[in-house]
């Protein structure tokens, strides 16, 4: 049987790391030993069976989206890997791409920007649905029936990167009535495509706010699977599109996902998911595996132009006490379906050291005290990581 370890070591050419924190783009003074302080497995830094070339196309914009669980809906990571990518190659302004209104779902934004609403919303997600929902990327649904309701988009201004857009898609879908969605900003916004399932509105020059609110006070319902921003004077679009608590399973029943994958054109799709399977006190190994090949399916039926990663998810403890063994049959799950599906895996489980690692990084102040996530640098430490195993595998030249 191949393990991640053994899939590892047959890795060639792999780039070592030189012993800092943030060796790449961000700082030139060394924080911390990685080699003496934490257990690395600096030699397998790599993206494993990963062939980026027949993906890339030097006339479209770099475009990546991240989709997983609460790790990627705070952001940290994809925030920090798009400043990593804007340094790297001078890529400013660098387009945030989907965002959601989390606001609705009382939960919290990710870091690259905030959502606020007003009025009567009702929300539903796919975590707990016994049967499919038409959500996408973010596994959530709003809808409202109230004249009265809004919700605004504000990108961060100070994240390091201009992530003002000059253009917007809405996906919705109309419930009752003839409805669809309408943008407005400080400049006028113009409506340039309309379909039944979405919308298109451009600004006269780059903004960093939006507000959204139904194009009409009848008698409707509408509903907002999500929404897209980008400029397109930019060479890169990053987007992160997560849920807390989300599994593979649960995704399974986000009816749209490949719809909105076959409309958002994308280079590089990031799977980041795993984390709650294991947490589960009915993991299933074999739900788990059967759960992510489907997942995988239908992303390549969707993105057939996509490369696609896995990245296996961090060491955590359960209850704050002791090392989650699930954790390490995930991993070894996700390495050896991302060989049988013909796709990349990155193992960051085995790159921070594997089982009990977490607590390394807890007194290092790169994991947090629930011992399940990690810090604001730890998720800086992971970005910087996988840029470097991209720039191995040839997808960074």
């Amino acid at each position: 049987m191949i393990t991640s370890a053994k899939i590892m070591r047959i890795v060639k050419g792999v780039f070592t790391i030189t012993c800092l924190l943030f060796p790449l783009m961000l700082t030139q003074k060394p924080l911390i030993n990685v080699k003496t302080i934490l257990p690395f497995n600096v030699d397998g830094n790599a993206v494993v069976n990963f062939n980026p070339s027949i993906f890339l196309d030097g006339y479209k914009p770099l475009s990546i989206i991240q989709i997983g669980d609460s790790y990627v809906q705070a952001g940290f990571f994809a925030d920090e890997l798009r400043k990593l990518f804007a340094k790297r190659f001078g890529w400013d302004p660098a387009s945030i791409g989907f965002v959601f209104p989390y606001s609705i779902l009382k939960i919290h934004d990710p870091v690259g920007y905030k959502s606020s609403h007003l009025g009567q919303w009702s929300f539903n997600k796919i975590n707990g649905s016994r049967e499919p929902i038409n959500a996408e990327l973010s596994g959530a649904i709003v809808q409202t029936s109230d004249p009265k309701t809004v919700f605004w988009i504000r990108v961060s201004a100070d994240n390091g990167t201009d992530t003002r857009f000059n253009r917007i898609r809405i996906f919705y879908q109309s419930l009752k009535g003839k409805v669809w969605p309408v943008a407005n900003s400080n400049y006028p916004a113009k409506l340039i495509e309309k379909k039944h399932d979405y919308v298109v509105y451009e600004f006269e020059s780059a903004v960093d706010s939006v507000c959204i609110a139904p194009n009409t006070n009848a008698n409707f319902e509408i509903a907002i699977s999500g929404l897209y921003l980008w400029d397109t004077q930019a060479s890169l679009s990053l987007s992160t599109a997560g849920l807390n608590g989300a599994t593979t399973i649960a995704y399974l029943n986000a009816r749209l996902l490949d719809l909105k994958l076959k409309t958002i054109y994308s280079n590089l799709i990031i799977l980041t998911l795993g984390t709650n399977n294991a947490y589960s006190n009915q993991f299933s190994s074999v739900r788990f595996a059967k759960s992510l090949q489907l997942i995988i399916d239908r992303i390549k039926r969707s993105a057939h132009n996509a490369a696609i990663i896995l990245t296996t998810p961090n060491d955590h403890l359960l209850k704050s006490s002791q090392s989650n063994p699930n954790v390490d049959k995930v991993s070894e799950i996700m390495c050896r379906c991302a060989e049988y599906c013909n796709v990349a895996v990155w193992d960051f489980y085995s790159l921070m050291g594997g089982s009990g690692s977490i607590e390394k990084w807890m007194q290092q102040s790169l994991a947090a005290p629930d011992g399940i996530h990690l810090s604001t640098m730890g998720y800086q430490l992971q970005a910087n990581l996988l840029f470097t195993a991209l720039y191995n595998s040839n997808f960074i030249e």
